[in-house]
């Protein structure tokens, strides 16, 4: 089971909200490796802006 039924267009079924936080977790979790990388490439744009 990889998709929540609701959320894969399963009328009749009630929504599992552990499913459904598992499986966003492991949609995002290849985004939230790049978090920190990514604002300290915001944080060195942001500063060339200021000089």
């Amino acid at each position: 089971m990889w998709d929540c039924s609701l959320c894969t267009g399963g009328k009749e079924s009630k929504a599992c909200p552990g499913l459904c936080m598992n499986v966003m977790k492991g949609c995002l979790g290849d985004w939230a490796e790049m978090d920190q990388q990514w604002n300290t490439v915001i944080v060195v744009l942001l500063s060339i802006d200021v000089r």
